[in-house]
């Protein structure tokens, strides 16, 4: 969610660079705490007295799945559905960039093809769903960090 949040800062305003990391930092440490809490819960219901390290793992990355599909989706429907002019800005602010740092016709026409290209809907989905790869780093720490969580015995 701090990722969608994160988005809508960016297209909202010209320089939250500050923001948006924070931003990032918190979506991985909520991908995190995520992550953990699902280990957990699946150690307190699996039969034996613990999970393996493989177990953790893929838990974990079930978790950064479907945050991923969350993201993705939403940047998906974002960009097509909520705010279909998006990728015209885009390419306007590309187009005044390369214009006042002077760069040449053919560049500035590669430029737009790129910024058409990359803030297209599809490709939104797909750097959305990118946060995969985010997860995939966190859930090798965090599954050998809170496999060895003791069972929680409720009452």
């Amino acid at each position: 969610m701090l990722i969608v949040i994160k988005y809508i800062l960016l297209v909202s305003f010209a320089e939250v660079s500050t923001t948006a990391l924070m931003l990032d930092y918190a979506g991985l440490l909520a991908l995190a705490g995520v992550s953990y809490w699902a280990i957990v819960s699946a150690v307190n219901t699996s039969a034996t007295d613990g999970i393996t390290l493989s177990q953790a793992f893929l838990v974990s990355m079930y978790v950064a799945l479907v945050a991923a599909i969350m993201v993705g989706g939403f940047l998906y429907v974002y960009t097509k559905y909520l705010d279909p002019t998006h990728g015209d800005r885009m390419v306007l602010k590309t187009i005044e960039y390369m214009k006042v740092r002077k760069y040449s016709e053919a560049e500035i026409e590669k430029g737009i093809a790129n910024a058409k290209t990359f803030y297209s809907p599809v490709s939104q989905f797909l750097s959305g769903v990118s946060v995969i790869v985010y997860g995939l780093f966190v859930s090798i720490v965090v599954a050998a960090l809170a496999r060895k969580t003791k069972r929680i015995v409720q009452l």
